[in-house]
């Protein structure tokens, strides 16, 4: 049986970030045939950060990560008040919303966790 070499799963929390990105950009590209720029810069910055491992670039990134995905949790948390209560839907686009940036927020705390152990002295 083989076994998991985890160092080559260190970069995995950056790759699904990208991929989702690149995800996105292309969904909007085709979908509306509009070049979103905000999607380039995220997939630059993440290229860049996966190329040069810049532990500083990884601290800011997850900051405003776990801060944007914060607010989301709190208007998902908005948005189910607004439906009647025990509706499914409701709860289905809590618990959905939840999972989503719930994990984004992990992502968040597991990145420059990664960076700044692997350059301390």
């Amino acid at each position: 049986m083989k076994k998991v070499d985890f160092k080559k799963l260190g970069y995995l929390p950056e790759i699904l970030l990208l991929a989702g990105a690149v995800f996105a950009f292309f969904e909007e590209l085709i979908r509306t045939s509009v070049v979103n720029y905000f999607a380039i810069a995220c997939i630059a910055l993440l290229a860049i950060l996966l190329i040069w491992k810049n532990r500083w670039l990884a601290l800011s990134i997850s900051i405003v990560l776990g801060l944007v995905s914060f607010y989301f949790i709190l208007a998902c948390y908005s948005e189910f008040k607004e439906f009647p209560a025990g509706d499914n839907d409701g709860i289905r686009m809590l618990l959905t919303g939840c999972l989503l940036f719930g994990s984004l927020i992990a992502i968040s705390f597991i990145m420059p966790r990664k960076y700044f152990a692997e350059t301390s002295i």
